[in-house]
């Protein structure tokens, strides 16, 4: 734990060997420089983890950057058991990713540009989750978003990638406006931004007057952008012009959990917002309650409607963001971030999945695949193995975390949020065994001949089916639950207990809640494969899935509806047009009509001024000096006509002055 500072600097470093030196190696060697600096931070992490179970102390190491008079800013790292299970997740997935890679990504363009940006995302990620105050955190926050525009638009030469990767770095970087104002409203209200101290005031209610409310409401928008909640989740499904590798490092497993990791560490801010807010009715915890609930919903609808394998999964990643969003907002910490954990891991397996399926059929549309399951097995069992953890069949991973947050919703009496929930997990059952059933059986509909991929691809996917199915054994209810107990901070047992947050415990109602999510998950299961399953789907559906009677309204109106995802594209798009076109407009008029006439009345005015003061340069001034040149020569002349050196006239001239003096003085007198 206390060389967790060096793990992003010794992943910068592979960033910087691979960009200068890997042309140097035989092609196709680039990964030679991160992989093995990735392998090491994950064996770092993993021992780390030992230490934290055993009962290790929190490790804090800061050092002072610069000193601004009333304070300084010290830069470090606070390594408590959270920072580890991040750092466990981001090295997982780096590494399985980074391995699969080698094979996924041989032969493809700029193969050494993209190990470094892998390596240097990497790094932002470490930087992020170790970070001890705000200000280093959002270094590695910026880290990310940078390269996650590069690698989202790795293919740049098609303008559809790379207009995707300034949609999701402009709509990121829209959120992350309210990031940086809650950072610095934080700052000014507790004096430092360390997140320790940060969390301690909020706590003990040390923010002045609703200024907490503002903080965590500007922090959620940064959260609501970078982690893709309704409404800024649009740039996600848009994302996946990226290669698959990136999709399961980027888009389902590091950074757009970077937003729920952001509430998750500054949680006291945010639940003593909600306190506070209570008197005047802004309630900041329904507020992420509310959007992530509703982002679980949204995400759901618009992936029953894809046929785009991997948009599938991007829609699929925004509904479970948002069950780890509300899961925060319900008071469920420690499921929202079990969720988060397990999430990683079967998420990843499925994007990698689903790279090995596009690897081999050249397509991703999933109507032109089928019947994958023969050819491809290894790839199929562990599809499998992650869509059941994913869809929260016991006892898969995900039926465990998932379970726990709507049961943390249900016991703290958020039972709007728990029907919103099981309506999100039906649905994810449905669509996920929709995708399952079209891309694996029934009969091949698409062109050459797919085959299984290879050991480096099939390897990774099977190194990760394993902890998505075990995982959820660490995360039981009750006093069984080893995650809570083993990584969870002390701040928040402090909040859990301060503001009597329920904890779930093994009931009755415990095996009731857990029978209802499986009983809906089986419904939407059984639902999917009578509509979908090729040898049962005519006899469900007349005509076939593509004939008039599943377009008849009004689900033809609900359909329009997904299929113009909700029309937020354009709605965006208009306004983006509006800015563009009618603003661009004003703005032109006011230069051509008001900028530009104040600047030529300031420059003829100026002239004019100028003029005038040539004349009185040149008229008057010149004239008066030249005037008293010619007066000074004159009179020198004059004086130069009585020097004529006769000795005769200057007696003369004496005596006359002499007699003058003389008489003046007798009339004085």
């Amino acid at each position: 734990m206390e060389i967790f500072w060096l793990l992003p600097i010794l992943n910068i470093a592979a960033c910087v060997l691979t960009f200068f030196f890997a042309r140097s190696l035989a092609k196709g060697k680039a990964h030679l420089f991160t992989v093995p600096v990735v392998g090491f931070s994950w064996l770092v992490a993993l021992f780390a983890t030992g230490q934290v179970i055993s009962g290790h102390e929190v490790v804090s190491q800061s050092v002072e950057w610069f000193d601004f008079g009333a304070g300084s800013l010290r830069m470090g790292v606070h390594i408590d058991g959270f920072a580890v299970v991040m750092m466990v997740v981001v090295t997982s997935i780096s590494l399985a990713m980074q391995v699969y890679s080698i094979s996924y990504m041989r032969g493809e363009v700029r193969y050494i540009t993209y190990f470094a940006i892998v390596a240097f995302f990497t790094a932002g990620m470490m930087i992020l989750v170790t970070a001890d105050n705000l200000f280093l955190a959002i270094f590695g926050w910026e880290i990310m978003g940078l390269c996650s525009y590069m690698l989202i638009g790795h293919y740049h030469e098609d303008i559809a990638n790379s207009g995707a990767a300034i949609k999701a770095f402009l709509t990121t970087r829209t959120g992350d406006l309210g990031l940086l104002i809650g950072a610095i409203i934080c700052f000014w209200m507790v004096g430092t931004f360390d997140i320790e101290a940060i969390n301690l005031a909020a706590f003990e209610g040390e923010f002045t007057g609703h200024m907490i409310e503002v903080a965590a409401i500007a922090l959620f928008i940064g959260v609501i952008g970078k982690s893709a909640q309704f409404p800024l989740h649009t740039w996600l499904p848009d994302a996946m012009a990226g290669p698959t590798p990136v999709s399961s490092l980027i888009h389902a497993a590091t950074m757009v959990v970077a937003g729920v990791y952001l509430v998750a560490r500054l949680y006291p801010v945010f639940v003593e917002a909600f306190d506070v807010a209570q008197a005047t009715g802004l309630r900041s915890v329904h507020l992420v309650a509310l959007v992530g609930a509703v982002t679980a919903l949204v995400g759901a609808f618009l992936a029953l409607v894809q046929w785009d394998l991997k948009k599938i999964l991007a829609y699929s990643t925004i509904s479970q963001l948002g069950y780890m969003i509300f899961g925060l907002g319900v008071g469920a910490w420690g499921a929202a971030v079990f969720h988060l954990f397990t999430h990683a891991f079967f998420k990843a397996l499925l994007f990698l999945g689903s790279g090995s399926v596009i690897h081999a059929t050249h397509t991703q549309d999933i109507r032109e695949m089928g019947g994958l399951r023969k050819v491809m097995p290894r790839t199929y069992w562990t599809w499998i193995v992650g869509t059941l953890a994913l869809c929260g069949v016991a006892p898969a991973a995900g039926f465990f975390s998932k379970d726990e947050i709507l049961a943390g919703a249900w016991h703290n009496s958020y039972q709007w949020v728990w029907i919103l929930g099981v309506v999100g997990a039906f649905m994810t059952a449905f669509y996920m065994f929709r995708a399952t059933h079209l891309t694996f059986h029934g009969e091949y509909k698409g062109h050459g001949h797919p085959h299984e991929s290879d050991n480096y691809i099939t390897g990774v996917l099977i190194s990760l089916a394993i902890p998505s199915a075990l995982l959820g054994f660490i995360g039981l209810p009750g006093q069984l639950n080893r995650f809570d107990r083993w990584f969870e901070p002390e701040i928040i047992h402090e909040v859990v207990e301060k503001y009597g947050m329920v904890k779930e415990e093994i009931t009755s109602e415990t095996y009731l809640l857990a029978l209802v999510s499986l009983a809906v998950v089986g419904l939407g299961i059984g639902l999917a494969t009578m509509l979908f399953l090729p040898k049962w789907r005519d006899s469900w559906v007349p005509g076939g899935l593509h004939s008039g009677w599943t377009r008849r309204a009004p689900l033809s109106y609900g359909r329009t509806l997904l299929e113009n995802k909700l029309y937020l594209d354009a709605l965006y798009g208009t306004i983006t047009l509006w800015i563009r076109d009618d603003l661009s407009r004003a703005s032109y008029w006011v230069n051509q009509k008001i900028i530009d006439r104040v600047v030529d009345f300031a420059g003829t005015a100026s002239l004019a001024l100028g003029r005038g003061a040539y004349l009185f340069d040149q008229e008057g001034l010149d004239g008066f000096y030249d005037g008293l040149g010619v007066g000074a020569n004159r009179s020198g002349r004059a004086l130069r006509s009585i020097q004529t050196g006769q000795v005769q006239q200057y007696a003369g001239v004496l005596i006359v002055a002499a007699t003058l003096f003389g008489i003046f003085f007798i009339l004085v007198n």
